[in-house]
Protein backbone atom coordinates (compact mmCIF):
# COMPACT_ATOMS: atom_id res chain seq x y z
CA UNK A 1 0.00 0.00 0.00
CA UNK A 2 2.90 2.36 0.69
CA UNK A 3 4.74 1.66 -2.56
CA UNK A 4 3.15 4.54 -4.55
CA UNK A 5 4.20 7.17 -2.00
CA UNK A 6 7.76 7.82 -3.27
CA UNK A 7 6.48 8.69 -6.74
CA UNK A 8 3.67 10.90 -5.46
CA UNK A 9 5.78 13.42 -3.54
CA UNK A 10 5.72 16.90 -5.06
CA UNK A 11 9.12 18.53 -5.32
CA UNK A 12 10.26 22.17 -5.27
CA UNK A 13 11.77 23.42 -8.55
CA UNK A 14 15.55 23.53 -8.83
CA UNK A 15 15.67 27.34 -8.75
CA UNK A 16 14.48 27.20 -5.13
CA UNK A 17 17.54 25.12 -4.31
CA UNK A 18 19.95 27.30 -6.30
CA UNK A 19 20.83 29.65 -3.38
CA UNK A 20 21.78 26.63 -1.26
CA UNK A 21 23.95 25.21 -4.05
CA UNK A 22 25.62 28.59 -4.59
CA UNK A 23 26.33 28.92 -0.87
CA UNK A 24 28.17 25.59 -0.78
CA UNK A 25 29.65 25.45 -4.28
CA UNK A 26 29.98 29.11 -5.17
CA UNK A 27 28.79 31.02 -8.20
CA UNK A 28 28.52 29.91 -10.89
CA UNK A 29 28.02 26.44 -9.41
CA UNK A 30 26.86 24.99 -12.73
CA UNK A 31 30.41 25.26 -14.07
CA UNK A 32 31.29 22.28 -11.88
CA UNK A 33 29.14 20.06 -14.10
CA UNK A 34 28.93 19.20 -17.77
CA UNK A 35 25.24 18.43 -17.26
CA UNK A 36 22.74 18.85 -14.42
CA UNK A 37 19.22 17.43 -14.87
CA UNK A 38 16.70 19.88 -13.43
CA UNK A 39 14.02 17.26 -12.74
CA UNK A 40 14.90 15.05 -9.75
CA UNK A 41 15.12 11.31 -10.34
CA UNK A 42 13.81 10.73 -6.79
CA UNK A 43 11.90 12.97 -4.42
CA UNK A 44 10.95 12.31 -0.82
CA UNK A 45 9.81 14.32 2.17
CA UNK A 46 13.26 15.47 3.31
CA UNK A 47 15.45 15.43 0.20
CA UNK A 48 15.64 15.21 -3.58
CA UNK A 49 18.11 13.34 -5.77
CA UNK A 50 19.39 14.73 -9.06
CA UNK A 51 21.54 13.19 -11.77
CA UNK A 52 24.50 15.19 -13.03
CA UNK A 53 27.66 14.75 -15.07
CA UNK A 54 31.16 15.95 -14.20
CA UNK A 55 33.53 17.43 -16.79
CA UNK A 56 35.57 14.19 -16.80
CA UNK A 57 32.47 12.20 -17.78
CA UNK A 58 31.71 10.77 -14.34
CA UNK A 59 27.98 10.46 -13.65
CA UNK A 60 26.90 11.35 -10.11
CA UNK A 61 23.81 11.30 -7.90
CA UNK A 62 23.30 14.48 -5.87
CA UNK A 63 21.03 14.28 -2.82
CA UNK A 64 19.92 17.75 -1.65
CA UNK A 65 18.21 18.49 1.65
CA UNK A 66 14.98 20.42 1.13
CA UNK A 67 15.32 23.97 2.56
CA UNK A 68 13.40 24.51 5.80
CA UNK A 69 13.10 20.82 6.61
CA UNK A 70 14.80 21.20 10.00
CA UNK A 71 12.13 23.65 11.15
CA UNK A 72 9.40 21.29 9.99
CA UNK A 73 11.09 18.46 11.85
CA UNK A 74 11.09 20.50 15.08
CA UNK A 75 7.34 21.05 14.67
CA UNK A 76 6.75 17.34 14.06
CA UNK A 77 8.95 16.50 17.04
CA UNK A 78 6.62 18.39 19.38
CA UNK A 79 3.50 16.97 17.73
CA UNK A 80 4.66 13.34 17.85
CA UNK A 81 5.69 13.64 21.50
CA UNK A 82 2.28 15.03 22.44
CA UNK A 83 0.50 12.29 20.48
CA UNK A 84 2.74 9.62 22.01
CA UNK A 85 1.85 10.70 25.54
CA UNK A 86 -1.85 10.77 24.67
CA UNK A 87 -1.78 7.30 23.12
CA UNK A 88 0.38 5.95 25.96
CA UNK A 89 -2.37 6.86 28.44
CA UNK A 90 -4.80 4.72 26.43
CA UNK A 91 -2.37 1.80 25.95
CA UNK A 92 -0.38 1.51 29.18
CA UNK A 93 0.72 -2.02 28.29
CA UNK A 94 2.82 -0.67 25.40
CA UNK A 95 5.90 1.54 25.47
CA UNK A 96 4.44 4.03 23.01
CA UNK A 97 6.67 6.91 24.11
CA UNK A 98 9.82 4.81 23.80
CA UNK A 99 8.82 3.53 20.38
CA UNK A 100 8.09 7.02 19.06
CA UNK A 101 11.41 8.22 20.51
CA UNK A 102 13.25 5.58 18.46
CA UNK A 103 11.39 6.68 15.33
CA UNK A 104 12.17 10.36 15.93
CA UNK A 105 15.83 9.57 16.60
CA UNK A 106 16.14 7.72 13.31
CA UNK A 107 14.46 10.60 11.48
CA UNK A 108 16.79 13.12 13.09
CA UNK A 109 19.78 11.10 11.93
CA UNK A 110 18.41 11.13 8.38
CA UNK A 111 18.53 14.95 8.47
CA UNK A 112 22.25 14.94 9.32
CA UNK A 113 23.96 14.86 5.93
CA UNK A 114 27.45 15.10 7.43
CA UNK A 115 26.71 11.83 9.23
CA UNK A 116 25.15 10.33 6.11
CA UNK A 117 28.35 11.02 4.18
CA UNK A 118 30.27 9.19 6.90
CA UNK A 119 27.74 6.36 6.69
CA UNK A 120 28.30 5.96 2.94
CA UNK A 121 32.03 5.53 3.51
CA UNK A 122 31.67 3.29 6.58
CA UNK A 123 29.17 0.95 4.90
CA UNK A 124 31.25 0.76 1.74
CA UNK A 125 34.34 -0.35 3.68
CA UNK A 126 32.62 -3.42 5.12
CA UNK A 127 33.50 -6.84 3.57
CA UNK A 128 30.10 -7.50 2.05
CA UNK A 129 28.92 -10.68 0.38
CA UNK A 130 29.72 -11.16 -3.31
CA UNK A 131 27.24 -9.25 -5.49
CA UNK A 132 26.39 -6.80 -2.69
CA UNK A 133 27.54 -3.27 -3.50
CA UNK A 134 27.52 0.11 -1.81
CA UNK A 135 28.19 3.59 -3.19
CA UNK A 136 31.33 5.69 -3.53
CA UNK A 137 31.18 9.12 -1.90
CA UNK A 138 32.47 12.27 -3.61
CA UNK A 139 33.54 14.25 -0.52
CA UNK A 140 34.45 17.44 -2.42
CA UNK A 141 30.81 17.76 -3.50
CA UNK A 142 29.29 16.78 -0.14
CA UNK A 143 28.51 18.95 2.88
CA UNK A 144 25.85 19.63 5.53
CA UNK A 145 23.05 19.93 2.91
CA UNK A 146 24.33 17.78 0.02
CA UNK A 147 25.53 14.20 -0.35
CA UNK A 148 27.07 13.34 -3.72
CA UNK A 149 27.86 9.77 -4.75
CA UNK A 150 28.63 7.84 -7.89
CA UNK A 151 25.68 7.24 -10.17
CA UNK A 152 24.51 3.62 -10.42
CA UNK A 153 22.61 2.62 -13.52
CA UNK A 154 20.04 0.11 -12.43
CA UNK A 155 16.45 -0.84 -11.65
CA UNK A 156 14.74 -0.74 -8.28
CA UNK A 157 14.55 -4.14 -6.66
CA UNK A 158 10.75 -4.35 -6.74
CA UNK A 159 10.56 -3.36 -10.41
CA UNK A 160 13.25 -5.90 -11.25
CA UNK A 161 11.54 -8.70 -9.31
CA UNK A 162 8.20 -8.06 -10.99
CA UNK A 163 9.79 -9.07 -14.31
CA UNK A 164 12.06 -11.79 -12.94
CA UNK A 165 11.69 -15.55 -12.96
CA UNK A 166 10.83 -17.38 -9.70
CA UNK A 167 14.43 -18.61 -9.45
CA UNK A 168 15.81 -15.09 -9.81
CA UNK A 169 13.36 -13.78 -7.22
CA UNK A 170 14.49 -16.43 -4.77
CA UNK A 171 18.15 -15.73 -5.50
CA UNK A 172 17.97 -11.95 -5.03
CA UNK A 173 15.70 -11.96 -1.97
CA UNK A 174 17.92 -14.59 -0.35
CA UNK A 175 20.94 -12.38 -1.09
CA UNK A 176 19.20 -9.41 0.55
CA UNK A 177 18.24 -11.56 3.53
CA UNK A 178 21.76 -12.90 4.00
CA UNK A 179 23.27 -9.44 3.59
CA UNK A 180 21.16 -8.08 6.43
CA UNK A 181 21.91 -11.07 8.63
CA UNK A 182 25.62 -10.46 7.98
CA UNK A 183 25.26 -6.77 8.77
CA UNK A 184 23.48 -7.45 12.06
CA UNK A 185 25.33 -10.43 13.50
CA UNK A 186 28.80 -9.96 12.00
CA UNK A 187 29.32 -6.24 11.45
CA UNK A 188 27.00 -4.82 14.10
CA UNK A 189 26.31 -2.07 11.55
CA UNK A 190 23.33 -2.20 9.22
CA UNK A 191 21.45 -0.04 6.75
CA UNK A 192 18.44 0.88 8.87
CA UNK A 193 16.05 2.28 6.25
CA UNK A 194 14.72 -0.84 4.56
CA UNK A 195 12.57 1.02 2.05
CA UNK A 196 12.23 -1.15 -1.10
CA UNK A 197 13.28 1.86 -3.19
CA UNK A 198 16.65 1.91 -1.44
CA UNK A 199 17.87 -1.18 -3.29
CA UNK A 200 18.87 -1.28 -6.94
CA UNK A 201 19.84 -4.11 -9.24
CA UNK A 202 22.66 -2.85 -11.44
CA UNK A 203 23.50 -3.90 -14.98
CA UNK A 204 25.68 -6.76 -13.71
CA UNK A 205 22.95 -8.17 -11.49
CA UNK A 206 24.47 -6.85 -8.25
CA UNK A 207 22.36 -5.75 -5.29
CA UNK A 208 23.20 -2.10 -4.55
CA UNK A 209 22.31 -0.28 -1.32
CA UNK A 210 21.73 3.37 -2.20
CA UNK A 211 20.53 5.24 0.91
CA UNK A 212 22.44 5.69 4.15
CA UNK A 213 20.50 8.33 6.03
CA UNK A 214 20.18 5.92 8.94
CA UNK A 215 22.88 3.38 9.75
CA UNK A 216 21.97 1.25 12.75
CA UNK A 217 24.63 0.07 15.17
CA UNK A 218 24.70 -2.69 17.78
CA UNK A 219 26.88 -3.24 20.81
CA UNK A 220 28.78 -6.52 21.04
CA UNK A 221 26.29 -7.75 23.64
CA UNK A 222 23.33 -6.88 21.41
CA UNK A 223 24.95 -8.44 18.36
CA UNK A 224 25.71 -11.60 20.30
CA UNK A 225 22.09 -11.80 21.45
CA UNK A 226 20.99 -12.02 17.79
CA UNK A 227 23.56 -14.73 17.14
CA UNK A 228 22.33 -16.77 20.08
CA UNK A 229 18.70 -16.13 19.16
CA UNK A 230 19.24 -17.58 15.69
CA UNK A 231 21.26 -20.52 17.02
CA UNK A 232 18.59 -21.28 19.62
CA UNK A 233 15.95 -21.20 16.89
CA UNK A 234 17.96 -23.55 14.67
CA UNK A 235 18.44 -25.94 17.57
CA UNK A 236 14.85 -25.64 18.81
CA UNK A 237 16.13 -24.74 22.29
CA UNK A 238 13.52 -22.67 24.16
CA UNK A 239 15.77 -22.11 27.18
CA UNK A 240 18.61 -20.71 25.06
CA UNK A 241 16.08 -18.52 23.28
CA UNK A 242 14.98 -17.09 26.63
CA UNK A 243 18.58 -16.28 27.54
CA UNK A 244 19.18 -14.64 24.15
CA UNK A 245 16.10 -12.45 24.63
CA UNK A 246 17.27 -11.53 28.11
CA UNK A 247 20.73 -10.58 26.86
CA UNK A 248 19.11 -8.50 24.14
CA UNK A 249 17.20 -6.44 26.70
CA UNK A 250 13.88 -8.28 27.08
CA UNK A 251 13.37 -8.83 30.81
CA UNK A 252 9.67 -9.66 30.92
CA UNK A 253 9.44 -12.54 28.46
CA UNK A 254 11.39 -15.27 30.22
CA UNK A 255 8.81 -18.02 30.24
CA UNK A 256 8.44 -21.29 28.37
CA UNK A 257 5.09 -20.51 26.73
CA UNK A 258 6.33 -17.34 25.01
CA UNK A 259 9.58 -18.97 23.91
CA UNK A 260 7.76 -22.01 22.55
CA UNK A 261 5.39 -19.87 20.49
CA UNK A 262 8.28 -17.80 19.18
CA UNK A 263 10.16 -20.95 18.18
CA UNK A 264 7.06 -22.22 16.40
CA UNK A 265 6.81 -18.96 14.46
CA UNK A 266 10.48 -19.05 13.44
CA UNK A 267 10.31 -22.67 12.36
CA UNK A 268 7.16 -22.08 10.34
CA UNK A 269 8.92 -19.29 8.44
CA UNK A 270 12.16 -21.19 7.82
CA UNK A 271 11.10 -24.74 7.00
CA UNK A 272 12.55 -25.89 3.71
CA UNK A 273 9.40 -27.90 3.01
CA UNK A 274 7.36 -24.73 3.46
CA UNK A 275 6.82 -24.07 -0.24
CA UNK A 276 3.09 -24.17 0.50
CA UNK A 277 3.43 -21.88 3.49
CA UNK A 278 0.21 -20.13 4.39
CA UNK A 279 1.07 -16.52 5.16
CA UNK A 280 -2.22 -15.95 7.00
CA UNK A 281 -1.04 -18.56 9.51
CA UNK A 282 2.18 -16.59 9.99
CA UNK A 283 0.18 -13.37 10.43
CA UNK A 284 -1.91 -15.05 13.12
CA UNK A 285 1.19 -16.26 14.96
CA UNK A 286 2.78 -12.82 14.81
CA UNK A 287 -0.34 -11.28 16.35
CA UNK A 288 -0.22 -13.87 19.13
CA UNK A 289 3.41 -13.00 19.84
CA UNK A 290 2.60 -9.28 19.95
CA UNK A 291 -0.33 -9.96 22.26
CA UNK A 292 2.04 -11.81 24.59
CA UNK A 293 4.37 -8.81 24.63
CA UNK A 294 1.47 -6.47 25.40
CA UNK A 295 0.06 -8.70 28.14
CA UNK A 296 3.45 -8.80 29.85
CA UNK A 297 3.89 -5.05 29.43
CA UNK A 298 7.31 -5.72 27.99
CA UNK A 299 9.30 -2.75 26.73
CA UNK A 300 10.85 -3.62 23.41
CA UNK A 301 14.55 -2.63 23.35
CA UNK A 302 15.32 0.14 20.88
CA UNK A 303 17.62 -1.98 18.72
CA UNK A 304 14.88 -4.61 18.27
CA UNK A 305 12.51 -1.90 17.08
CA UNK A 306 15.00 -0.83 14.42
CA UNK A 307 16.00 -4.31 13.26
CA UNK A 308 12.35 -5.34 13.52
CA UNK A 309 11.38 -2.61 11.07
CA UNK A 310 14.02 -3.91 8.67
CA UNK A 311 13.01 -7.55 8.87
CA UNK A 312 9.29 -6.81 8.72
CA UNK A 313 9.96 -5.04 5.40
CA UNK A 314 11.99 -7.99 4.16
CA UNK A 315 9.19 -10.35 5.20
CA UNK A 316 6.80 -8.20 3.17
CA UNK A 317 8.98 -8.61 0.08
CA UNK A 318 9.12 -12.38 0.53
CA UNK A 319 5.36 -12.42 0.97
CA UNK A 320 4.72 -10.15 -2.03
CA UNK A 321 6.73 -12.36 -4.38
CA UNK A 322 5.72 -15.68 -2.78
CA UNK A 323 9.29 -16.64 -1.89
CA UNK A 324 9.99 -18.83 1.14
CA UNK A 325 12.97 -17.49 3.13
CA UNK A 326 16.10 -19.58 2.98
CA UNK A 327 17.40 -21.21 6.15
CA UNK A 328 20.28 -19.18 7.58
CA UNK A 329 23.71 -20.78 7.82
CA UNK A 330 24.86 -18.60 10.70
CA UNK A 331 28.08 -20.50 11.26
CA UNK A 332 29.16 -19.85 7.67
CA UNK A 333 28.41 -16.14 8.06
CA UNK A 334 30.52 -15.97 11.22
CA UNK A 335 33.27 -18.38 10.17
CA UNK A 336 35.88 -15.85 9.12
CA UNK A 337 34.87 -12.98 11.38
CA UNK A 338 34.13 -14.16 14.91
CA UNK A 339 35.97 -16.32 17.47
CA UNK A 340 34.46 -19.71 18.15
CA UNK A 341 33.31 -18.62 21.61
CA UNK A 342 30.82 -16.18 20.06
CA UNK A 343 28.70 -19.03 18.69
CA UNK A 344 28.13 -20.75 22.02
Amino acid sequence: ALQPLPTNVTYPPLHRLAPLLARHWGEPWRDRFSKFDEVPIASASIAQVYKAGLPDGTQVAIKILIPGIHALYEQDLVLYRILARAVAALLPQLDVVGTVHVFLDSLQQELDFIQEARNVTAFGQLPHLPRVRSLTLLPDLSNADIVTTEWVEGTTLVEYLRQASPDTRYELLSLLQHSYIQQVIRFGIFQGDAHPGNYLIDQDGNLVFVDFGYLGSLSDRERLSYINLILATMDGDARSLQLALRDGGFNCLLDDLFSSRLLELFHTCTRKEGQNIQFHQVDKMVHEILDSIRQRRANVPAHYLVTGRVFVTLTGLFKLFRVVPERIDIRAILLDAQPATDTK
